[in-house]
């Protein structure tokens, strides 16, 4: 039977779930160092943290604040938005993989459900538009 690392307390123990529901609760005194952090999960946090501050800093700026005084402008938000559209959807599917395409049911999973599809649309957008612009250049 699979294991959830559902809660961690302050002393850095795990409490062990035996089932996806989590009625019962098995406290095993797990160092959080040692058996508690995945990797995987870690890499998704950091590449998430790096696409939304970072890239939505960079599209803010160039759909704002740099809009007037310089022309490329456009082309370095299509470039800034198409790596976070990337980057999220690229994370989430591997997190996705990760636990057997099973969606969680806490609310980071279900919001992160939310931000995955939103970006989706977000992504598709942004190309309808850009083809809009393109065609009435030309």
């Amino acid at each position: 039977m699979p294991v959830d690392f559902t809660k961690i307390d302050l002393n850095g123990f795990v409490a062990l779930s035996t089932d996806r529901d989590f009625e019962d609760f098995e406290y095993e005194k797990v160092p959080w160092q040692e058996n508690g952090r995945d990797p995987q999960l870690e890499q998704h946090a950091f590449e998430t943290f790096v696409a939304w501050p970072l890239g939505g800093i960079g599209l803010l700026l160039t759909s704002r604040y740099w809009k007037y005084n310089w022309k490329a402008m456009h082309h370095a938000h299509n470039i800034i938005g198409t790596f976070v559209v990337l980057i999220t959807l690229i994370s989430c599917f591997e997190v996705y993989y990760k636990f057997d395409w099973v969606q969680s049911t806490s609310p980071h999973g279900i919001l992160g459900l939310i931000c995955m599809i939103c970006c989706l649309m977000v992504g598709i957008s942004g190309l309808i538009c850009v083809a809009i612009m393109h065609r009435a250049e030309s």
